[in-house]
């Protein structure tokens, strides 16, 4: 406490202690002090803010695993016969998974009751989620994996050897560079959840309901209890251990080096 007045000015000899090692030694817990309550404020926050998530398959792997079936619509056909002739067998199971002729609703929908997925284009599943399967207050049940299995490929149709067809390349590309197509992509999507919402919420006035949870995933904010702050108690206990320990070493040495005297 002293070196601490000291550095603050309000020592008991009123001078400023001149010891690097005082110095450092407070220096080194203040940070700690910061960097440990910064850390656990952050980690109470989310632990009573966020929703808990059950795992879910986000790559290949973890997909043809978790799932009983993957449906794609009509045109996945050529994918389903490339996915089974593949070399990788990650890729091979996922062909053998995948059932064609199956519409995005409709895939999406049984993806929502039952054991399965329901492969397409990453572009086209995220508007169909922002359409169809955006809740009142923006979540949606599903969800869309990390991991790319359907290219999203799209093309202008233009002549052969057309001479214009440099001048458009270089468009695109700008357009491109320059975040522009990402832009109005997420416009769109947002548009779209919006659309979706508003539909809701007519149709929940015109119905005189009330506006409520979709399926009861949607849980009041958890209270504090014992169970959160147990980590600074934790800390505590810790640091008197350690000290305990420190004086007793110090008073141990001290002794010996009283009676060599």
């Amino acid at each position: 406490m002293e070196v601490l007045g000291s550095l603050l000015g309000q020592g008991l000899y009123g001078r400023l202690s001149t010891s690097r090692s005082n110095h450092m030694l407070v220096a080194s817990w203040l940070v700690f002090g910061v960097v440990v309550s910064t850390g656990y404020r952050g980690s109470l926050i989310a632990s009573l803010t966020l929703p808990r998530q059950p795992p879910r398959p986000e790559t290949v792997e973890e997909l043809v695993t978790a799932v009983e079936r993957a449906t794609i619509e009509p045109y996945g056909i050529s994918y389903k016969g490339f996915f089974t002739e593949s070399d990788n067998l990650v890729y091979q199971d996922l062909g053998r998974l995948m059932h064609v002729g199956i519409y995005i609703t409709e895939g999406l929908t049984d993806a929502l009751t039952l054991k399965r997925a329901h492969v397409g284009g990453r572009q086209y599943l995220e508007l169909s989620v922002a359409k169809y399967f955006t809740r009142i207050d923006g979540t949606s049940p599903i969800y869309i994996g990390s991991d790319n299995i359907i290219p999203s490929t799209s093309a202008w149709p233009i002549p052969h050897d057309a001479p214009y067809k440099p001048v458009l390349d270089k468009t695109i590309m700008s357009i491109t560079e320059a975040g522009l197509y990402e832009q109005w992509r997420k416009l769109h999507l947002e548009d779209a959840g919006r659309i979706s919402r508003v539909k809701q919420r007519d149709e929940l006035s015109r119905n005189k309901q009330d506006i409520q949870p979709d399926d009861g995933q949607s849980k009041p904010t958890r209270s504090l209890t014992i169970t959160h702050v147990q980590g600074p108690l934790l800390l505590l206990v810790l640091g008197l251990a350690i000290g305990s320990v420190v004086l007793i070493a110090e008073i141990t040495i001290v002794t010996k080096y009283s009676d060599m005297k």
